[in-house]
């Protein structure tokens, strides 16, 4: 029985380690702030994506009417596209010099496999009490998609594991108990 309560445990120990892990998200932080249309050097600091996987970042155009951003050659600036390879830990920094349009631009960085993508929208920020400026203000920020994902969050996924964890423990138990009541 001891046996079996310290496999549980352990099990149960792993199983919170893994849910920990999957709860990982990308994210993307870009600095500095834009004051200007016009050229800008950008920092992308990058972190969630896998460890030692090729990523990019491209300037994309903002998506109208709330429309989902499609990466294709016609709305992101493929000639403006920066590599480079994530870390150990999942983190990279990108340095990328694009130009900002007046209307801003969708920052779009992702691996190669589309398998974790994000997006930040950036626009000028325009001097409001400056004559005939008009008021610009940041549209919104790091628009996860992870495509082919049900919509399920890590206590989901911590539940599942641990109901396969006790049911594994369970059929153990009963295999050791079958073996001590059969006669040899």
């Amino acid at each position: 029985m001891r046996r079996f309560l310290a496999t549980v445990l352990m099990a149960a120990v792993g199983t919170t380690a893994v849910g920990v892990g999957i709860a990982l998200a990308a994210d993307i932080e870009i600095t500095p702030a834009v004051s200007e249309p016009g050229e800008a050097r950008l920092t992308i600091e990058v972190t969630g994506f896998e460890p030692d996987t090729p990523i990019y970042a491209v300037p994309c155009a903002i998506p109208v009417d709330g429309t989902e951003l499609d990466v294709t050659t016609d709305n992101c600036d493929v000639a403006m596209v920066v590599t480079t390879v994530t870390d150990a830990d999942g983190n990279a920094t990108i340095v990328a010099d694009w130009d900002i349009p007046a209307e801003g631009v969708a920052v779009y960085v992702g691996d190669e496999a589309r398998d974790r993508e994000v997006v930040e929208i950036i626009t000028p920020e325009v001097d409001a009490d400056a004559d005939d400026s008009p008021e610009v203000a940041v549209l919104g920020t790091n628009v996860v998609q992870e495509p082919d994902l049900a919509d399920t969050g890590p206590r989901e996924v911590m539940l599942l594991v641990t109901a396969a964890t006790v049911l594994i423990g369970v059929g153990i138990a009963f295999r050791g108990a079958e073996r001590r009541l059969l006669p040899a």
